[in-house]
């Protein structure tokens, strides 16, 4: 049997670089090792591509493509604070460590 990692929700923006052609993209679920994007146009399955995203570019692999999907499998993993931030949606967000509250959060009594 296969193992299968972890996949998390999310709405990430990022850009898709293939060759001369730039889309606009959403990371819809993601993992250590890849992630579902939502693209019109998706490169064809096999072609590398570029995932920008702030000053972060990620090389990845497209899996599949198909009515307005595409999966890729990145060429090196997302480290935590990486993971973590696309989590969460925002690609300019510090990471944050897991159990604890943020440092600009207090507590209401």
């Amino acid at each position: 049997m296969r193992y299968r990692e972890l996949r998390w929700p999310c709405d990430f923006p990022v850009s898709v670089v293939h060759g001369d052609t730039r889309l606009q993209a959403r990371i819809v679920n993601v993992s250590a090792g890849g992630a579902r994007l939502r693209v019109e146009n998706a490169p064809e399955p096999g072609q590398v591509v570029s995932l920008e995203f702030g000053n972060n570019r990620l090389a990845a692999t497209v899996r599949w493509a198909r009515a307005g999907m595409c999966g890729v499998r990145l060429l090196t993993p997302l480290n935590k604070p990486e993971l973590s931030m696309i989590r969460r949606g925002h690609p300019n967000a510090t990471s944050l460590v897991s159990g604890r509250w943020n440092a600009h959060l207090h507590e209401m009594r």
